[in-house]
């Protein structure tokens, strides 16, 4: 009797939330996955787990093209650095390289994890993720999903020190604004089986929007209980000051910029879905249960 061999997924960015995550998803249901990063260290995990891995440039079209060949479907996204100049320049090549290979490798089907309101044509706040899956749409042949997840509940790593130092928390989004959060691991979960079932056809954008709308009040308030905080405070303040926080977490004066003007668009409602909530964009994951699975343990390590 014949068996047939497992099937082939390309993901990049395998090291990063969303990437491993749905790389280990993959491998459990028996998948041969090809995980590509820049980190050969954070791959070696990876690797352990029966992954395929291959450190590599995002911009060597070459090398993606040689990757992506023969994979029944690949996980595309924009890994965006810290000190990265231009973002908006960034995703220009980024998505110039990523189309090419793709054309390359005669790949019939692409996840692309990209943003919550990129549909917006004016005043988007994101033209750069707009151009990716502009140019990506424009592959001849290409199935593409387009993955657009609303505010992630991991944002809020960025906010340990000051949790630690003031307990509070602080941004420039307003307390009452209501946010669609969503955990990186259903992101995954959508992204897997997409990859695995490709049902789409075409280019289509599915929006993830997790169980319900928060205010960072809330949210604030939950995890704060999570980490044994239950006074913890969320207060809105000047982006001067989120901007500092961010150098302090290692981010370069242009990209801390460009990050607190997408909580401000998230502030001014630029951010929003384009459809309204169904069971088709609602994930599962409950800010209560991130906050006891993993907000509490990131915050404990960050504190011992």
């Amino acid at each position: 009797m014949q068996c047939n061999p497992p099937a082939l997924y390309a993901v990049v960015g395998a090291t990063g939330k969303t990437g491993r995550r749905l790389c280990e998803k993959l491998l459990s249901r028996g998948h041969h996955v090809r995980a590509l990063g820049r980190d050969p260290t954070r791959l070696s995990t990876l690797e352990s787990l029966g992954a395929e891995c291959a450190t590599i440039d995002i911009f060597d079209c070459a090398a993606l093209g040689d990757v992506f060949a023969g994979a029944s479907c690949v996980y595309l996204m924009s890994p965006t650095g810290p000190k990265v100049e231009s973002v908006y320049d960034h995703h220009q090549r980024i998505g110039a390289t990523l189309a090419e290979a793709i054309e390359k490798a005669r790949v019939s089907h692409a996840v692309l994890m990209s943003a919550c309101g990129v549909h917006r044509e004016a005043n988007s706040p994101l033209p750069g993720m707009r151009a990716i899956e502009a140019r990506l749409r424009a592959v001849p042949g290409l199935n593409l999903a387009m993955l657009r997840p609303g505010y992630f509940m991991e944002n809020f790593y960025a906010w340990f020190e000051e949790i630690e130092v003031n307990e509070s928390i602080s941004s420039v989004i307003h307390p009452s604004r209501r946010l669609p959060m969503i955990a990186t691991k259903d992101i995954a979960e959508v992204a897997a089986r997409l990859m695995i079932s490709r049902e789409f056809t075409g280019s289509v954008a599915y929006e993830l929007l997790g169980p319900r709308d928060l205010t960072m009040s809330q949210a604030s308030e939950t995890l704060g209980k999570s980490i044994g905080k239950p006074n913890l405070q969320y207060r809105q303040c000047a982006p001067e000051h989120v901007e500092q926080m961010l150098k302090r977490f290692g981010y370069g004066p242009n990209r801390a910029q460009y990050l607190v003007n997408i909580f401000r668009a998230f502030d001014q409602g630029l951010l929003a879905p384009q459809r309204s909530r169904d069971a088709s964009s609602t994930t599962g994951t409950s800010i209560e249960n991130f906050g006891a699975e993993e907000f509490a343990a990131g915050y404990r390590a960050f504190v011992q």
